[in-house]
């Protein structure tokens, strides 16, 4: 659980693979989707804030889940 639960988290930031490799927009992750809010002309606030929050939903629902297990798993190699 606590190792599906970082690679969750790695794999949610996919951005550099997805813009070098993806040709179709509308197959980027979201975190690519997010950086094409930013333009040369402006940022389109409402998008960009609406696209965070439905972003950071999913996260933080699975952090509250397995919280205490992640802790747990980081710190049981630490205490001698």
């Amino acid at each position: 659980m606590k190792v599906g639960t970082l690679i969750f988290i790695i794999a949610w930031g996919e951005f550099l693979y997805a813009i070098s490799f993806l040709t179709n927009p509308e197959a980027y992750p979201i975190s690519a989707v997010i950086s094409q809010q930013v333009s040369a002309y402006g940022i389109d606030w409402p998008g960009l804030m609406a696209l965070a929050t439905v972003t950071s939903i999913p996260v933080l629902v699975l952090f509250a889940a397995t919280q205490r297990r992640l802790a747990e798993g980081l710190s049981l190699g630490s205490v001698k």
